[in-house]
């Protein structure tokens, strides 16, 4: 789990770098900026999936009887 969220959180470090040259130097492809900007999202959106299913899965424990 911690080394997807450092993963998570190393795309969005990537994209945002890449964004930053871009806009300064415009020396990156506008392509290769894309696709590290939705690579970031996509990375996002799948951790928030597994989080809120492993959120789901405790409450149903939790709201088990014994």
């Amino acid at each position: 789990m911690t080394e997807g969220a450092q993963k998570v959180s190393d795309d969005a470090l990537n994209a945002g770098s890449l964004v930053r040259e871009f806009a300064l130097s415009d020396s990156i492809p506008v392509h290769q900026v894309t696709y590290a900007l939705e690579q970031a999202r996509l990375s996002l959106s799948l951790m928030m999936q597994v989080r809120n299913r492993l959120l789901e899965g405790y409450q149903q424990l939790m709201n088990m009887q014994l």
